[in-house]
């Protein structure tokens, strides 16, 4: 059951942004992509995919 409520406030929320128009990515403009992959890679132990790292 929890699962099951994550994935329906994860679709909520994916539908929510493709409904919106707004350019969001001026606000990662300052992001230190490295280091921020670098403390999800600390916190979660998951090595992501090079496609997944450039998206």
């Amino acid at each position: 059951m929890p699962f099951h409520r994550a994935e329906q406030s994860l679709a909520v929320s994916l539908l929510r942004l493709l409904s919106d128009r707004a350019d969001r990515l001026p606000h990662f403009a300052d992001v230190d992509w490295g280091k921020a992959l670098a403390w999800l890679k600390a916190r979660t132990g998951a090595d992501l995919a090079p496609e997944q790292e450039q998206a």
